[in-house]
């Protein structure tokens, strides 16, 4: 077992986010006095002791379920591009069967960092995997800004007819290796990978990694997302880490 005495909450947020040498030294000051330590262990993740937990306001919710109506995006490739005579540009979406009837009932949607609108043609049955599906798009592309072969981000907006696994949007980290939420295991938060499904403007519903009764820490992500890179990167955090995406 690894052992590491690190500055959280506030104290945590000054030292990775601006390495002040001043503020560095103040955090970790009160660090010492008034925390006790804080262990790491790269399969069963951070442990967090009671007063530790409260010092820094740690706040856990059970997984729960809702309906939930809101965004999905799902990443696709152009086959065919437009040209002088047709406008419109065809790509093709491989997604689950959990989620295809939501989004063939969606009809349409747009594409993320263009805005250009698409409609759904059909969906067929993936040749590589009997649980895929491949979706047909055909997106407005009259100035044959899309080229062959290029990957599109499309985004659906969908509702849910029965509840489904959410979680708070807080509750999320989003980084370059994917999402995750921080699992609770006793004393224990475990970094756990999810996969998402639609997003709305307080909940995201979670298609895969956790159930509903799971408990997550809803608060203070970020501070145990730079805890753990502290331990991983050996101190280097504030030099190395790149910020997670929004």
């Amino acid at each position: 077992m690894n052992r590491l005495f690190v500055v959280l909450g506030s104290s945590c947020v000054l030292i990775l986010a601006s390495c002040d040498k001043e503020d560095a030294a103040l955090a970790r000051s009160t660090a010492t006095e008034e925390l006790t330590s804080v262990e790491f262990n790269p399969k069963s993740g951070l442990l967090i002791p009671p007063a530790t937990a409260a010092f820094i306001d740690v706040k856990t919710e059970d997984v729960g379920e809702a309906l939930i109506s809101g965004e999905i995006e799902l990443s696709g490739q152009v086959y065919r591009s437009s040209s002088a005579s047709h406008d419109k540009t065809l790509a093709s979406i491989t997604l689950k069967q959990d989620v295809a009837e939501r989004i063939k009932q969606a009809g349409t949607g747009h594409l993320a960092g263009t805005g250009q609108t698409f409609r759904v043609l059909r969906m067929e049955q993936s040749i590589t995997s009997a649980d895929d599906r491949e979706l047909l798009i055909s997106i407005d592309d009259p100035n044959r800004t899309l080229s062959s072969g290029e990957f599109i981000t499309a985004r659906f907006t969908i509702g849910s007819a029965n509840p489904v696994t959410v979680v708070p949007r807080e509750a999320l980290l989003q980084t370059t290796e994917g999402d995750f939420v921080y699992a609770v295991n006793g004393q224990r938060f475990v970094l756990t990978k999810v996969k998402l499904g639609a997003t709305s403007e307080k909940q995201v519903e979670i298609v895969d990694g956790l159930y509903a009764g799971d408990k997550i820490v809803v608060h203070p992500v970020m501070t145990l997302w730079m805890t753990q890179l502290h331990y991983v990167n050996g101190g280097d955090a504030c030099c190395i880490v790149s910020k997670p995406k929004e």
